[in-house]
């Protein structure tokens, strides 16, 4: 070798290099100004021979050359040349390798260009990007006219971490990438890289171990096992939703009918036959549209690694996963969704992540998005690692993936799975297992903080986009109500929906008692009013309602078939009828007995006048009563939306209550009776006088009743029950559900009252004359007999005054 070039080489770094432990590759490889020369340096490893293929003529020696044979410095596969001169942007290397026939011709790694700006890569350290995703994992771009992908990834505790990927052969020392300062950050820009293109990280930790790591913000995740990530640009679907979207600024799930549809996407396309979500999407949009939902629930479906969790244990937070079809293919999906009129729920697991070697824990070597204590970082339930939510960088990945659905996939709401594990730091775990926070209690301190900036964060956008708990343990302040004071609102988790969990426990059991013990238990279905106004609630029957020991809800009614199905009527009845928000979970709407777990397969191929065809059509039209009756869901977290007719009939098993919208006419009255038994005129007070229609029954023969109904319009009379001046007469079915909406009185309807009451008030005079009558008659009558019974008296005293004067004559 050249002694001069030999002299210039950094011979310690190179090592690095060679060894693959180097943080910043760019100091030694590359284009170098040494004096009035340049220094190249490029490492190709297994390479023979390295050409350097100049942009411009030089003049090298006697010769004008382009093209330059460097040195080898090392066997590795490490060459050097100096050059006289600056050496022009655009050069490449054509380097030969012992295994491959032709040489292959590369562009310069380490040419200076970055993927992040310093104040890009300062704002990821500061906690202060929540659109971490622009900035981190790999995007397709072009850096001074040279078209191919930029790679970052934020790695602290590493020693060195190398992009791999088929470019490479999957070569951990061809591409190393280059340190940003002491932020943590590693990014190398790669030429000629094109969308498709699998990759990983592969990261030396402390301890000389090299791990191979999925990208944490790969947007598509190879679908043949390798589980690699695949370089994507998101920006080939044309969306058609633009409407949808402008009219979801001003939407408010307070004053809206949300009837959801919860949906496995797995479920679903194995039950109907499909093998991905484009060519589900028109049945799906479909269905939802004839059954009146207003928004469809996915569960996860961001990438996951194990088949067994049905989505719920995520790997990849950015990813659709592969299983169900390309991004286009959801996007597709969603777009058309949204065209029908139908918003898009998607359940995100920020509470933990999977545990495999797919997932990012011990990423860099360390506890980098997990917590390092047992004790906080693993569920042990599941045995899944939990997010360090006290890490900047956690609360910025988290709130980005939240920020990336809603921005790239249109997201119209998220619904937080499993929020109440994140809550308690004793969640699930025994004494001694757990640390309290510095105040000595079980609330998870930075969990709560998290969720807060992350609500907050997401209602900034002032987008319409809403956010939904599930949590059940009844943490106070979980959603935000216009009675809060200041304290409250500071402390509240900001949530614009909450799960009811008394649904889920008290009236769940109640309606599996037989309805001859169901007096005793009356408490637990009027309970909830007492609490109702705290949050703002959902009703839901949820994949959690339909686990592997209970199954379907139909298997926990009680009696014969017939029995069963009218029980589980009227239990969706009291759900959709009382104030909140509807959730129901996929097949629940036909009845479905099975449980729901990873193998379970949807099923909609009931004939319509089969049991299960028979429910689904009672649903329809359940469904469609609540979404067309603003009574039912504009006034749900307003005390003026409810009022109790009768809370206290435990032993008739009825309740009734009133339901008002906006309007001042705006009312339905709402009966359910939870006995096996008929109430031909069962009274009940009503709050205005008019007249009361039956719009809802659930005793129709169409949905497998007896016909049993209310036929005519019922006219509100002036006799005061229930503590009410007005009150009606209704009939109620066995087991039945029946809804009438006032009407005010029209002027017949006011004649029509006016004859009745001058024909009642004729008949009462009738009857005061008749009366009257008979009062008199009866004094007559007692007059006669006073005057008989004294001439009696009168003729009786005759007589016996005679005897006595004859005795008297006869005395000696």
């Amino acid at each position: 070798m050249n002694k001069k070039l030999y002299n210039l080489m950094d011979w310690a770094a190179i090592e690095e290099i060679v060894y693959g432990e180097s943080v910043h590759p760019e100091e030694i490889l590359g284009v170098h100004t040494r004096g009035k020369n340049s220094l190249v340096q490029a490492f190709f490893p297994g390479a023979e021979k390295v050409t350097l293929k100049l942009a411009e003529t030089k003049s090298i020696g006697l010769k004008d050359v382009k093209e330059v044979k460097m040195e080898e410095a090392d066997e590795a596969g490490f060459f050097a040349t100096l050059i006289p001169g600056t050496v022009k942007a655009g050069y490449t290397y054509q380097v030969s390798y012992p295994d491959k026939k032709k040489a292959v011709e590369y562009k310069e790694l380490y040419s200076g260009a970055h993927v992040l700006t310093e104040e890009e890569s300062d704002a990821v350290v500061a906690g202060a990007e929540y659109k971490l995703y622009k900035k981190l994992g790999s995007h397709i771009m072009t850096i001074n006219k040279v078209s191919g992908c930029g790679f970052a990834v934020y790695a602290p505790n590493a020693l060195r971490v190398s992009v791999v990927g088929d470019f490479n052969d999957w070569n951990p020392l061809s591409h190393q990438m280059m340190a940003i300062g002491n932020t943590g950050i590693f990014e190398l820009f790669v030429p000629d890289i094109t969308v498709g293109t699998n990759y990983k990280y592969q990261i030396l930790v402390k301890g000389f171990e090299k791990v191979t790591k999925c990208d944490p913000f790969a947007m598509t995740v190879a679908g043949d096992n390798s589980y690699n990530s695949v370089v994507t640009d998101l920006k080939g679907f044309t969306w058609q939703d633009g409407d949808f979207i402008y009219n979801r600024k001003t939407y408010n799930p307070d004053k809206s009918a949300v009837n959801i549809y919860e949906l496995n996407i797995g479920s679903y396309l194995k039950g109907k036959g499909y093998d991905n979500v484009k060519k589900m999407t028109k049945d799906l949009v479909t269905y939802l549209k004839k059954m009146s939902y207003t928004h469809v629930e996915f569960m996860p479906f961001m990438e996951f690694y194990d088949d067994t969790c049905a989505g719920f244990y995520t790997t990849g937070y950015f990813a659709p996963t592969y299983r169900y079809g390309s991004y286009k293919d959801y996007m597709h999906l969603i777009n058309e969704l949204h065209k029908a009129g139908i918003g898009v729920i998607m359940q995100w697991t920020p509470a933990y992540f999977d545990n495999s070697e797919m997932s990012f824990a011990m990423f860099d070597g360390t506890s980098l998005y997990e917590n390092g204590d047992y004790r906080k970082g693993i569920d042990t339930r599941t045995g899944k690692y939990i997010f360090d939510y006290g890490n900047p960088y956690v609360m910025e990945f988290l709130i980005s993936s939240a920020n990336f659905w809603i921005s790239q996939y249109h997201i119209d709401a998220i619904k937080f799975n499993d929020v109440t594990s994140m809550l308690y730091l004793d969640y699930y775990r025994e004494d001694g297992n757990w640390v309290p926070n510095i105040y000595g209690g079980n609330e998870n301190l930075e969990a709560i903080n998290f969720i807060k900036l992350c609500n907050k964060v997401i209602h900034d956008r002032k987008e319409g986009v809403f956010t939904i708990a599930d949590e059940k343990s009844g943490f106070a302040g979980t959603t935000f109500t216009k009675n809060m004071d200041e304290a409250e609102k500071e402390n509240c988790l900001g949530f614009d929906l909450t799960i009811n969990s008394g649904l889920n426990s008290d009236v769940f059991d109640y309606i599996s008692l037989d309805p001859i013990l169901r007096s005793a238990h009356h408490d637990s279905i009027t309970l909830g009013s007492v609490y109702q106004y705290r949050e703002k609630f959902m009703f839901s029957v949820s994949h959690e309602d339909t686990d592997f020991s209970k199954g379907g809800l139909i298997n926990r009614m009680p009696g014969i078939e017939h029995d069963k199905y009218a029980n589980l009527k009227a239990l969706y009845g009291y759900m959709y009828l009382n104030p909140g928000k509807k959730e129901i979970l996929m097949g629940q709407e036909y009845a479905d007995p099975n449980a729901f777990n990873c193998e379970y397969e949807y099923t909609d191929s009931y004939e319509d006048d089969s049991p299960n065809g028979v429910f689904a059509h009672y649903v329809q039209e359940l469904n469609k009563l609540y979404k067309e009756t603003s009574a039912l869901y504009e006034l749900d977290n307003d005390v003026k939306g409810f009022e109790w007719i009768n809370n206290l009939a435990a032993n008739e098993n009825i309740i009734s209550f009133i339901r008002k919208g906006k309007g001042k006419d705006d009312i339905v009255v709402c009966l359910i009776n939870f006995a096996n038994c008929y109430y031909d005129k069962y009274k009940i007070g009503v709050p205005v006088k008019g007249k009361y229609v039956e719009i809802f029954n659930s005793d129709r023969e169409e949905f497998g009743g007896s016909g049993l109904s209310n036929m005519k319009s019922i006219l509100s009379r002036k006799d005061k029950w229930d503590e009410r001046p007005e009150s009606i007469r209704v009939k109620l079915a066995p087991l039945s559900v029946t809804v009438l909406k006032f009407t005010p009185l029209s002027e017949k309807d006011l004649a029509e009252i006016s004859k009745r009451d001058e024909l009642k008030e004729k008949k009462r005079e009738a009857r005061e004359k008749e009366k009257a009558a008979i009062l008199k008659e009866r004094e007559k009558q007692r007059k006669a007999l006073l005057r008989e019974r004294a001439k009696i008296k009168d003729s009786l005293k005759n007589d016996l005054v005679k005897k006595i004067e004859e005795a008297e004559k006869w005395r000696p």
